[in-house]
């Protein structure tokens, strides 16, 4: 009896995949490729048309904004955590930053992108430097990322408390 239950397992599993398949499941690294490939598409095509992109590293040092609103008063993160932190991506991983600006008020960015090294053991590299980065950063990092492009965000510590605190989620 002990042999055929491994057996009974297997024979579930496979039927399940089965139908699975039949059925139009993907995997998740499917969807995952799948996402990838259009945010690169959203890159390349919206984000290029409708954005100017400049230096994303001399437009904050020139004290461009991203996430501060320049409001007096309000906390500063562009410059004494966000700049500090895209420049060690640049050192560790050779990564080149692009700030995608408003055509009118340039001096706002509405994103801080990165083109990506074709090789995945480099793309991992940048996750694992990103994930341990997170565990000293004052901000949450947001990645959202591509084959080709890799665009970071980030929530300050109030707004995380507010999604926190929200009894619905993504409503």
């Amino acid at each position: 009896m002990a042999r055929r239950i491994p057996q009974l397992l297997l024979c579930c599993l496979s039927a399940a995949l089965l139908a699975c398949e039949l059925a139009g499941c993907e995997s998740a690294a499917a969807i995952e490729g799948r996402e990838r490939v259009a945010f690169d598409k959203q890159v390349d095509t919206e984000w290029k048309k409708n954005w100017n992109w400049v230096e994303g590293l001399q437009f904050l040092e020139k004290g461009g904004l991203y996430l501060d609103t320049g409001e007096p008063g309000d906390p500063a993160y562009d410059r004494p955590a966000i700049l500090p932190l895209l420049k060690r991506l640049s050192k560790s991983h050779g990564l080149k930053w692009h700030a995608v600006v408003d055509k009118k008020k340039r001096s706002f960015a509405v994103a801080v992108v990165g083109q990506l090294p074709e090789d995945e053991q480099s793309r991992r590299a940048i996750m694992d430097t990103l994930n341990e980065e997170q565990k000293t950063f004052p901000l949450d990092i947001l990645v959202q990322q591509g084959n080709r492009w890799l665009s970071l965000d980030f929530l300050t510590p109030e707004d995380s408390a507010f999604l926190d605190d929200d009894p619905e989620p993504g409503k």
